[in-house]
Parts: structure tokens; C-alpha cells; sequence
């Protein structure tokens, strides 16, 4: 039973610390989320948002009305108007192209990584201080995300630079990549003070129950080789479990593929951890098993012959002359009885 609980609780344990830690060090979470920076989802992603961003912006600025309505005070006709909003419209999408190549210059830039770390730092440290109750949310809509104001002011001052002076009235408080929907952030609190609270006690759990299915087995070599080979089954299903769980996670996401890749770099550690527990509790168990001594045949305990309640007659001895020596029956000799000799 102590082997069960040991191969359930030990795995959980291992889950519920690696993200106990990811989830309260603003240090370790930012070292796992920093080589999305230079993923292709991830950036995919961004840039989709700061383009949409710039050309909201762009469509705010109304041009096309502004046009339109100068066009119509001047009584030009319709067949003009409709000819001239179709080249705004036309060179509406050219913008998007062009907004599209400098979004993309800023991303994969090498200063871009920087950035990425402070976004997520900043986002991080809200995250905490909102689990633990303290601290305002930076989204007016209640969610939790990373404010790309940083990205967008450098994408501005580029197309500023290039000669296109429109930029200039892009606002840089108008993007953002949502983490975690407002919705969910009550729910989420309630998790985060379940995780902090029993994540100590399950990793003790089943480090007793580990520990007291070695001492009280009765071949403790043996028994480090089942609780060994029992955690490494676990450890295992606990892998195997992670993988199908990223993929359900990822699918009702806005961007699957982008929050697949996000989680996939996130949990690396803890993936790493998995395989790394695994192979040491499997090497345990064979050497554990390798080294049990068998059992030892027990030897023959030997068992008295009942005697048949008769008493043997003692032998008669014969003492010679001078006290040498006594003659027994059949005329076997004695040593010499010294009394004899005095």
C-alpha cells in the first residue's frame, strides 16, 4: 500500500513544486517563457496583435471619411469619390504591409529579447501580487496580459523614421497579449492558494510513504526496488498525461498553435524533471534488484531420536594389580586411576 501511495503522490509532488515555483518567482518564470522570444508561433502571434493595433489606429485617424466628405462638399461625382475610396482602400492595404514589415524588423530583432524579459517580468509581478491580493490590474478590461507599449512606441518611431508621418498619431497604450481572461482570475486565486497550501504536504506525503515502504519491507533491498520501479511507473504516466494535457489546453485557445508553443517551452523543466526522475528511479530499482540477495535455504535442524526409556547397564571394570591400567569388557585398557598409584 505504502509502494501505491508513494508511486501517486511522488509524481504529484513533482508537478505541484515545479509549478509552485513557476507561479511565485518572478525569476524562474521569467527563465522559462524567455526563448519564446525567438519562436515562430509566438512571434507570428505578437505581430498579429501590434498589426491590428496600428491599423485600428489607422482606421481611427479617418482618412477615407475625411476624403470622402471633402470630396462631397466640392460636388466631385460619385463614380470619382467611389474611384478615390477605392485607392485609399488599396493603399490601406499596402500600409498593412507595410506596418506588417516593420512589426516584423522589431520583433526579430536581437534587443527584442530584452524587452520580452521586461514584459514578462511586469506581467508576472501583477500576476503575484493579484493572487496574493494586493496590486490593480494594468488592463482596464480585468485581464491579465502583457502590454505591448514598449513594441508598439519602437514600431512607431520606425515608420516615423522611414518618412511617414501618420505613425506619428498611433497611440502606444492600444496593444496588449492577453494571458489569462478576466474571467478567470478569480478561479485562478482560489487554485493559487490551493497549490501553495498542498504542495508542501503532498511532496511529504510521499517522501514518508516512499521512505516507510523501504524500512518496513521485509527485504529492504527489495523493497527499494518496487518503490523505485513503482515511482518511475508514475513518473512516467505523469509524462504521458502532460502531453495530452498541453494539446487540450491549446485547442479552445485564440491561437492554438502559439499557446501549444508557449506551454511547450514553460513546462521544458518540468518535462526535463520528469525524464530525469524516471531514469534515476529505474537505475535504482535494477540495481536494487541486481544486488537483493535471494533467499537462504534454511538448514536442517536436526531432531532427537527418542530413546526407549531404558537405562544401558554400566560396563564392568577390572582394576590390575598396581593401579596401572583397567581391563573393560572385551579387554580394552583405561588410563591408570592415580589413586592407585599412591
Amino acid at each position: 500500500m505504502l509502494v501505491l501511495i508513494g508511486a501517486v503522490l511522488g509524481p504529484v509532488a513533482l508537478v505541484a513544486n515545479w509549478a509552485r515555483t513557476v507561479v511565485t518567482d518572478d525569476d524562474a518564470y521569467v527563465r522559462a517563457v524567455a526563448p519564446l522570444a525567438t519562436d515562430p508561433e509566438v512571434i507570428a502571434a505578437l505581430q498579429d496583435r501590434l498589426v491590428t493595433a496600428v491599423m485600428t489606429a489607422v482606421d481611427n485617424l479617418g482618412a477615407s471619411d475625411q476624403v470622402a466628405e471633402f470630396l462631397s462638399a466640392r460636388d466631385v461625382p460619385d463614380r470619382v469619390t467611389d474611384a478615390v475610396i477605392a485607392a485609399l482602400d488599396a493603399l490601406n492595404g499596402g500600409i498593412r504591409d507595410l506596418v506588417g514589415r516593420v512589426v516584423g524588423d522589431v520583433l526579430t530583432a536581437p534587443g527584442f529579447a530584452t524587452v520580452w524579459e521586461q514584459l514578462n517580468r511586469t506581467a508576472h509581478h501583477q500576476f503575484v501580487q493579484l493572487m496574493n491580493g494586493q496590486g490593480n490590474l494594468l488592463d482596464p478590461a480585468g485581464n491579465i496580459a502583457l502590454q505591448l507599449e514598449p513594441v508598439l512606441a519602437q514600431v512607431r518611431e520606425r515608420l516615423v523614421a522611414q518618412g511617414h508621418s501618420w505613425a506619428a498619431g498611433i497611440p502606444t497604450g492600444s496593444a496588449e497579449y492577453v494571458l489569462i481572461p478576466a474571467a478567470d482570475v478569480a478561479t485562478l486565486r482560489a487554485h493559487y492558494a490551493q497549490l501553495i497550501r498542498w504542495s508542501t504536504a503532498v511532496s511529504a506525503g510521499a517522501l514518508c510513504a516512499l521512505i516507510g515502504a523501504v524500512v518496513m519491507a521485509a527485504d529492504r533491498r527489495r523493497g527499494a526496488a518496487h518503490a523505485s520501479a513503482a515511482l518511475a511507473c508514475g513518473t512516467v504516466v505523469v509524462g504521458v498525461l502532460l502531453r495530452f494535457a498541453l494539446t487540450a489546453v491549446s485547442k479552445p485557445a485564440r491561437s492554438p498553435e502559439a499557446t501549444h508553443a508557449i506551454l511547450a517551452v514553460v513546462t521544458a523543466d518540468l518535462v526535463a524533471w520528469i525524464r530525469l526522475v524516471a531514469m534515476v528511479s529505474l537505475t535504482v530499482a535494477a540495481l536494487a534488484a541486481l544486488w537483493a540477495p535471494g533467499q537462504r535455504r534454511a538448514l536442517p535442524v536436526p531432531v532427537p531420536v527418542p530413546s526407549s526409556g531404558r537405562r544401558r547397564p554400566a560396563r564392568p571394570e577390572f582394576s590390575l594389580p598396581g593401579g596401572d591400567a583397567r581391563i573393560g569388557p572385551g579387554g580394552s585398557r583405561s588410563a591408570p586411576d592415580p589413586k592407585h598409584r599412591s
